[in-house]
């Protein structure tokens, strides 16, 4: 009974062993340092509203992304429930130096800024941060601005505007993280400020940048296959986020999404979608390819669908990016060849798949062991 049951833990342990779990990952220790507010504009209507425009920086975009895409599998990897991530706007007035900023936003993902009633915005699959200073002015918010002279006005029509031709602001923002550790303990990190940016007077606007309504087509790279999937990375054009910015400044262009296709063994080329095509990031993305072997050849490409004056328009094709050509880095791959579908055992075609956020092979050599032990079990008592 003793050596079944010992051959049974080895051969189980055997099995696990290349399949077990790493501990959870951390998030970060520190927050990058967002780029300094400098695109802004006024649209005057009821009251005149003032919009900031800022970048997201490439890790914390990550990780926002990541979270959107499968919450689940983001708490468990980062033991970090109710993950959020905001950016914090700060102001000061006439060069005064006296920011709004208070120790309570530290931990706090409240209201902030003047009055309370500034907005904080919730980063997320927008690539381009937009924060609106105040949803609308009212009386009671005159009392926060006593000490800024003219700041504000009523017009002739009494509706409350900006005097930007004799004040001005300065602005500077910050990101902001909360989640809920596996003790259920609230955590805040905060970053740093990013430089400062100024509106109104003496306050040099940055000019937008121009676009002659070309969009150069996205760069592919890193080609592997990986538990059954096609994963690849894209870069986009730099222009692309110009487009983007632009798009809150005028309806002349928007960015709308990916086309991509794939084709195997030089037949004909095949359309595929990958998840939230209508996000714009840089970084990794997969699709399931139909009818795919090992040794077949893979070849894929991409191009943006974004419209002018709401006339669909199409950058060119990316370069033809194909699996007889692209080699992966074995940090990059994680030990995996790139052309492997996926992690397969003992240079079987069997492959591991994921249930219920484990793999497959985890729950395949604990049913294993548990067979062996019944087994066990079973010729023991019979013996006796």
């Amino acid at each position: 009974m003793n050596k079944t049951l010992t051959l049974a833990a080895f051969f189980s342990l055997a099995f696990l062993l290349p399949f077990s779990y790493a501990d959870a990952e951390s998030l970060p220790l520190e927050l990058e340092t967002p780029e300094k507010p400098v695109y802004y504009q006024v649209k005057s209507a009821e009251w005149d509203s003032l919009y900031v425009y800022a970048k997201i920086s490439p890790g914390i975009y990550s990780l926002v992304l990541e979270q959107e895409d499968d919450a689940e599998n983001f708490a468990l990897k980062y033991e970090a429930k109710d993950f959020r991530a905001i950016m914090q706007y700060d102001f000061s007035f006439n060069g005064s130096g006296k920011w709004l900023y208070k120790s309570s936003w530290d931990q706090d993902e409240g209201n902030f800024g003047a009055a309370e009633k500034a907005q904080n915005v919730l980063i997320s699959h927008n690539l381009i941060n937009e924060f609106l200073f105040w949803e609308s002015y009212h009386e009671e918010l005159e009392a926060a601005f006593a000490d800024v002279p003219g700041f504000i006005y009523k017009d002739s029509d009494d509706k409350l505007r900006f005097n930007f031709n004799d004040t001005s602001i300065a602005i500077r923002c910050r990101y902001l993280i909360s989640w809920t550790d596996k003790e259920d303990n609230p955590r805040f990190l905060a970053g740093p400020w990013s430089e400062t940016g100024y509106i109104g007077k003496d306050a040099e606007k940055a000019e937008l940048p121009s676009f002659d309504g070309i969009l150069p087509p996205p760069q592919l790279s890193s080609l592997r296959f990986v538990d059954s999937s096609v994963e690849f990375i894209i870069n986009n054009s730099e222009k692309l986020y110009d487009l983007l910015l632009l798009s809150y400044f005028n309806g002349k262009y928007q960015a709308n999404s990916y086309e991509t296709q794939y084709r195997i063994n030089g037949g004909e080329w095949r359309s595929f979608s990958v998840p939230n095509a209508s996000w714009f990031y840089d970084g990794r993305r997969s699709f399931q390819a139909e009818g795919l072997f090992d040794g077949d050849l893979v070849e894929i490409q991409a191009r943006y669908i974004y419209s002018e004056k709401d006339e669909q328009k199409y950058s060119e094709w990316s370069e033809i990016l194909s699996n007889e050509t692209e080699t992966v880095k074995a940090d990059d791959a994680e030990g995996k060849t790139a052309l492997k579908k996926s992690v397969c055992l003992l240079g079987l075609s069997f492959c591991c798949f994921t249930f219920l956020g484990i793999s497959s092979c985890i729950w395949i050599a604990a049913i294993v062991f548990l067979l062996l032990v019944f087994a066990g079990l079973a010729l023991s008592h019979k013996k006796s």
